[in-house]
């Protein structure tokens, strides 16, 4: 069941802002077209090159208060996409070559590259796992993040998009099915999936639901309690990625 709110301006958004009118514009130079992007103590960490012929993909390190790179890029060839910190590293894939590779956060050097499945796209690292999502093998492979093995690989029914975590749940959203599937991170196995009133894209967890950028230009909250009880604000454009933090939820439009 489903509850649409009545669209609302921009200044009544509730939180709920796109994230271009808001901040002073700073430009950082970048060997190729960006890809991905995650934040963690005072760092961002942007994902380059997919697609590129430059064969200059990689990572650039950029200081979140002063927005300069910091020290070389860490080339890893065309194709890098996702990315995500956690574990005392940096995690990227890449949907050419099927891999994942781990950089060490201390040393900053790569610290070891595995295959997984066909085209990762995104990645995230939490419950002592890192989790990756196989866009064409329609599955989510779990990851020891010492020893980088598999420990769980888990067959979804829809191509994934994004994946996050959140209320003790994996939460992989589709934009080709429009849904987002629940998984159980202590068993490995999927909850249920629930669909959404259009092409789920972003997704993260809020203080006490989770929030899914939708393709036909809303933005969807879910009651973690209850999946099927979920609301829609209208944003006016087509959201593609969502973050949620103490002052509210950010969205990234399209116009």
């Amino acid at each position: 069941m489903t509850t649409t709110g009545a669209p609302l301006a921009l200044g009544e958004l509730q939180g709920y802002w796109p994230v271009w009118p808001l901040f002073s514009v700073a430009h950082v130079g970048l060997p190729a077209a960006p890809t991905g992007i995650a934040g963690a103590d005072g760092v961002v960490w942007i994902t380059t090159g997919f697609g590129s012929a430059t064969g200059r993909g990689g990572v650039i390190r950029v200081g979140s208060n002063s927005p300069q790179r910091e020290g070389p890029s860490i080339e890893l060839g065309d194709g890098v996409d996702g990315v995500a910190v956690g574990e005392g590293a940096v995690w990227v894939t890449n949907r050419i070559r099927n891999t994942l590779t781990r950089i060490d956060l201390t040393t900053q050097v790569v610290a070891g590259t595995i295959d997984v499945g066909e085209q990762p796209s995104a990645v995230v690292v939490g419950e002592g796992s890192v989790w990756v999502a196989n866009a064409i093998d329609r599955t989510v492979w779990r990851i020891d993040p010492s020893s980088m093995t598999r420990t769980a690989e888990i067959s979804l029914a829809d191509t994934p998009y994004d994946l996050v975590l959140g209320f003790g749940r994996l939460w992989v959203t589709s934009e080709q099915a429009g849904s987002v599937t629940l998984i159980d991170t202590s068993t490995n196995t999927i909850q249920r999936t629930v669909t959404m009133p259009g092409a789920a894209r972003g997704i993260a967890a809020g203080a006490n639901e989770m929030v899914i950028a939708i393709g036909t230009g809303d933005v969807v909250l879910i009651d973690p309690d209850d999946p099927d009880e979920f609301r829609q604000i209208s944003v006016g454009a087509a959201p593609y990625d969502v973050a949620a933090g103490e002052a509210g939820v950010w969205v990234s439009l399209r116009e």
